[in-house]
């Protein structure tokens, strides 16, 4: 069975009407599940089943299963979606799940019903087995029968299922909101609420029914579930919109506990399966007695030294029983009770590889509240610090961004002005912007697999920018050697057809792909090979003069001298001409920059940085712009607090005292950091009129000394208020 564009690799599941099948893409990077369907004798059904699939196609969410191919085989349709790798909530319920991450999956679960009520669709079916995790760790909201044909009765799930679906009655979004609050019931509390009376089996609430009560650990969600949940959809919360909110704000009350975690129930005989089984007794005491008797005083030596040994080692397992140390300490043989409690404590939460930062810093910083100086609890705690910094960079390196965050986030926790804590916020930052660069950038290829040449030029510029921001990225590297390999084919297919300008345009977008790539010199060879290629050389270097002459350095997109000189340099890498033109234009773009940033044309300044991105200019060049212009960002944003900080301070009266602090000293900050705000000059005025009243004043009252240190004041801000 062969599927254009899909080698499949392995059947997984096969039934009467269905079977699905793991497979890679031949022409995008990934593995996926093709699910096919038979239509016997029933083209009707099988076309209904393709257009509604299509219809469902342009329903896409990071958080819902994704559509990538719909198709006809045969008397068969076939549906093709992601492989997700990371396992599903199922798998992590059993190991148990935080209570940050928990929130962080219930939210992304809203979102992605907030996707589908808004085309007028509903799941129906929200249980832990049907929430699975991407390789990134993000959860993806998926449902088998959500593939199903029409004719087929669609399933539901017991104990997560409401009671209108069990029913039969139409599917709403009430029953997604019903379902995910059972979901939601089940992470916090372990299990489903109701059970058949005579039977371990889940059933669906009853009308009669009311909740169990939480534990004191979970009580504030109890309300919010029991809305989710009520029997009557009439009585649930409205919207899936509105349950996000709620959780939103239960979120933002910062009291949740720590760590929320609810593993998979243990059975009885789950545990006897690991307990050590009853010794049998022996009844042959005799035959006992009788081998005592036989031993010699060998023997007696020999269980003499095992006795001392054993019981040296029992009074030292003794002793480190933390049960010991406390009633050790408890009679001033050890040192205070509370103390070694404390440390017992944070040793304990040390040890227990589900607690976050905040509570291992707060149970040391019990200790220390006790010991201010136990060198040990302040050498923990930078222990602690370390390993979740290290943490942080693994998770970094793996691309867990989920980890990463929380690691990240237990830091600024509790060191919130630690200015390393925002490098690695922007690094944090800056790596999630490049993998949701990168991952935009492949799925607009695989949207325009049927168009590779309106899509490759874009997705040149994206993963150039993918490797500038992660340069450790394979997926970008990968795909950057593949626009190589393909700019160098259309390259070689121009030379073929004599059109030498089209060829070297090419090979210029190859070889800003990969300039390592192994075919570059093999292009590059025939097209200096090529008759007419010194001319059209020449001709490049006149027009790229010509353009550069013309202020057109790297304006218009469609041809610009930069353009024309990395042309040049793609072909001829040593043509000194291009070299030094290139080098001109460089210089030429950022002496325009430098006069808009002079004048504030941010607008224009930022075109300017993005064409000289997607020209390839000198990085030295584009650097120093990006600095510049973050640096006046950053000088307008100071001005703008010191002008902000004179108006109050001319508002409480201190224009020219004390010295080190008042509104002259901050108008003059204002205006070294920014002299266009116009607004400088305004509060100038008006301390001018404030001094020249003051002066006034004083002469009113006979205060001459005074009044001609007033006027003098104001004559000097006057000569101020003029920029």
């Amino acid at each position: 069975m062969e599927i254009s564009g899909y080698q499949l690799t392995e059947r997984i599941e096969a039934s009467a009407n269905h079977e699905l099948h793991l497979a890679t893409g031949e022409q995008q990077l990934g593995h996926f599940v093709v699910r096919i369907q038979a239509f016997d004798s029933d083209p009707e059904s099988q076309n209904r089943y393709v257009e509604t699939l299509e219809s469902l196609r342009t329903i896409r969410h990071p958080n819902l299963c994704e559509i990538v191919d719909v198709g006809l085989l045969g008397s068969s349709a076939y549906v093709v979606t992601p492989y997700y790798p990371g396992g599903s909530l199922g798998d992590m319920l059993a190991s148990g799940l935080s209570m940050a991450r928990m929130m962080r999956i219930a939210i992304s679960i809203c979102d992605a019903l907030a996707a589908l009520h808004s085309h007028d669709r509903t799941h129906g079916d929200i249980k832990p087995a049907n929430v699975v995790f991407d390789d990134m760790g993000s959860p993806v909201l998926i449902d088998c029968s959500y593939f199903e044909p029409d004719q087929l009765e669609r399933r539901f799930t017991p104990g997560y299922s409401a009671p209108e679906v069990v029913r039969g009655e139409p599917l709403s979004a009430q029953c997604d909101i019903f379902s995910l609050g059972m979901l939601l019931y089940r992470i916090l509390n372990g299990d489903l609420p109701w059970r058949w009376a005579d039977s371990d089996e889940p059933r669906t609430r009853g009308a009669t029914d009311a909740l169990p009560p939480f534990g004191p650990q979970h009580a504030t969600f109890q309300d919010l579930i029991e809305r989710m949940v009520a029997y009557d959809p009439q009585d649930r919360i409205p919207s899936i919109s509105q349950v996000k909110n709620a959780l939103d704000s239960l979120n933002a009350m910062g009291n949740l506990n720590t760590v929320a975690v609810k593993s998979d129930l243990i059975s009885t005989a789950e545990i006897s399966a690991v307990l050590p089984a009853y010794p049998e007794a022996n009844d042959s005491s005799s035959e006992r007695s009788r081998a005592l008797r036989r031993a010699s005083a060998v023997h007696w030596t020999v269980v003499y030294t095992v006795f001392v040994v054993g019981l040296w080692s029992f009074a030292v397992g003794l002793y480190e029983i933390p049960v010991t140390k406390r009633v050790l300490a408890e009679y001033g043989i050890l040192e205070n009770a509370a103390l070694v409690e404390a440390r017992l404590n944070a040793e304990a939460l040390v040890a227990d590889p589900n607690q976050n930062l905040p509570s291992i810093v707060a149970a040391y910083e019990a200790v220390l509240v006790i010991e201010p100086e136990d060198e040990d609890a302040i050498e923990a705690i930078n222990s602690a610090r370390i390993s979740w910094e290290d943490d942080f960079a693994a998770a970094l390196t793996q691309n867990d961004l989920n980890i990463a965050q929380n690691r990240l986030d237990d830091l600024l926790e509790i060191f919130p002005d630690d200015s390393r804590l925002q490098t690695m916020f922007d690094e944090l930052q800056t790596r999630r912007y490049a993998l949701q660069l990168q991952t935009d950038t492949l799925a607009l290829l695989r949207v325009n697999a049927h168009q590779p040449e309106a899509s490759a030029e874009i997705a040149l510029g994206q993963f150039r920018e993918v490797i500038r921001l992660y340069p450790a990225s394979i997926v970008a590297a990968s795909e950057l050697d593949k626009l190589a390999a393909h700019f160098s084919a259309v390259a070689t297919r121009e030379i073929e057809l004599g059109n030498l300008q089209a060829a070297m345009d090419s090979l210029s977008k190859a070889g800003l792909a990969n300039s390592s790539y192994f075919e570059l010199a093999t292009v590059r060879e025939r097209i200096q090979r090529a008759a007419t290629l010194q001319e059209e050389i020449a001709d490049r270097l006149a027009e790229a003069s010509d353009l550069s002459r013309a202020g057109q350095l790297i304006d218009p997109p469609q041809r610009n001298a930069a353009m024309l000189f990395h042309s040049v340099l793609t072909t001829d890498p040593d043509n000194e001409i291009a070299l030094r033109g290139l080098a001109a234009v460089s210089n030429l773009v950022v002496a325009q920059f430098d006069e808009h940033l002079q004048s504030r044309e941010f607008g224009e300044i930022r075109h300017i940085i993005e064409r000289a991105k997607t020209v390839g200019l000198y990085p030295a060049s584009i650097m120093q712009m990006e600095s510049s212009l973050a640096s006046e960002l950053d000088n307008i944003s100071e001005a703008a607090d010191f002008v902000v900080l004179a108006e109050r301070l001319i508002a409480d009266g201190y224009i020219t005292e004390p010295s080190n602090n008042n509104a002259l000293v901050a108008l003059r900050n204002a205006r070294q950091l920014d002299a266009s705000n116009a607004r400088i000059s305004e509060l100038f005025t008006e301390c001018v009129a404030r001094l020249s009243a003051v002066a006034s004043d004083a002469r009113t009252f006979g205060l001459d000394d005074v009044a001609t240190t007033y006027s003098t004041l104001a004559a000097q801000v006057a000569m101020d208020a003029t920029p």
